[in-house]
């Protein structure tokens, strides 16, 4: 619920290609210009990555696509997306019209291994097919009671999280725009035929992204400075080491709550064209290829900060892609 208090904030995209390292920032100043936007109108609410192309949805609703080479950006549609509004006060008192615009619109893009993208609402579990002709719902909603902790009004999001199936899965760490604790880390799994979800803890993990097919790529907490990466099984629910070292040290002091934790790590993601590992700290990108070990991904500009779990994915062809709150330009 974090994007929703941040008014017009500047989110910018980084694009990394595997050999040579080079990077391009995108959906800026230039995307602004092509379409008569402001700084404010670039208002961030959601975005993905599919095959070679990028996704991003404003909060006017319009859809954008961009992919790597390519020498303008697209307006792929126009759909309903998620408003601004007060998340202090419950979703009774917001008045009917914004309450149905909350019910009613996409807040989340989610991809899907077939190819097609889908749109996503976290409050009322409406989820259907985005293509150029508009937003299509299916018939079933998706169970999203359990995504709002006992003390908020509002569900955390879920990243990462993508269709592989019949089946949607995700990540939800209750703790991770709070502050209030250690990681408390569940895949939720979510049958999109019935809209049941299943919720499995996962203690120790702090961060997953999806791996090969049936599995995911886990960083988990072992006790030390240095997590470790390990590979979880969805099927069996087993979990076994990966074999690369974590990049990352981090102070055990920092493990006590999720909001100091992800300061220090996040942009973690797989490519499955290349076999690469992709993670970022505050010092910038790391990436292992064919399981071995990281290395800085050099680039010609300052990696100043971190923002707080800045969100990744790769492309097809063997980018990286990072989402930080920073605008930063790598080349």
């Amino acid at each position: 619920m974090k994007r929703i208090l941040i008014l017009g904030a500047i989110l910018s995209f980084v694009v990394f290609a595997v050999l040579p390292a080079q990077a391009e920032r995108i959906f800026a100043e230039s995307f602004q210009k092509t379409f008569g936007l402001s700084r404010l109108e670039n208002d961030l609410v959601s975005q993905t990555v599919i095959g070679d192309t990028i996704y991003y949805l404003l909060r006017n609703g319009s859809l954008y696509t961009w992919q790597p080479g390519q020498n303008s950006y697209a307006l792929m549609t126009k759909v309903k997306s998620a408003p601004l509004w007060n998340i202090e006060r419950p979703l009774s008192q917001q008045g009917q019209e914004l309450e149905t615009e909350i019910l009613e619109s996409v807040d989340c893009l989610v991809p899907s291994e077939e190819g097609a993208l889908y749109g996503f609402n976290l409050h009322s579990g409406l989820i259907g097919k985005i293509d150029q002709n508009g937003w299509h719902l299916n018939d079933t909603r998706l169970d999203v009671s359990g995504l709002t902790p006992p003390d908020q009004y509002y569900p955390e999001d879920i990243f990462p999280c993508f269709i592989a199936g019949a089946r949607m899965y995700g990540m939800m760490d209750l703790y991770a725009s709070r502050g209030k604790s250690a990681p408390d880390t569940s895949l939720l799994v979510f049958d999109l035929s019935d809209g049941v979800c299943t919720s499995i803890k996962m203690p120790d993990v702090l961060a997953f992204c999806s791996y090969t097919p049936g599995k995911l790529l886990c960083v988990k907490d072992n006790g030390s400075t240095i997590p470790t990466l390990a590979v979880y099984d969805i099927t069996t629910r087993q979990t076994v080491d990966h074999g690369a070292s974590f990049p990352v040290s981090i102070p055990r002091k920092s493990f006590k709550t999720a909001f100091e934790l992800r300061s220090h790590f996040g942009g973690f993601a797989y490519n499955r064209a290349n076999n690469a590992i992709y993670v970022t700290d505050e010092k910038g990108p790391w990436r292992s290829l064919s399981g071995g070990p990281f290395e800085r991904i050099p680039t010609t500009e300052k990696w100043e900060t971190l923002s707080l779990n800045p969100r990744a994915w790769t492309l097809s062809s063997g980018g990286y892609v990072t989402l930080n709150e920073w605008c930063f330009y790598f080349r």
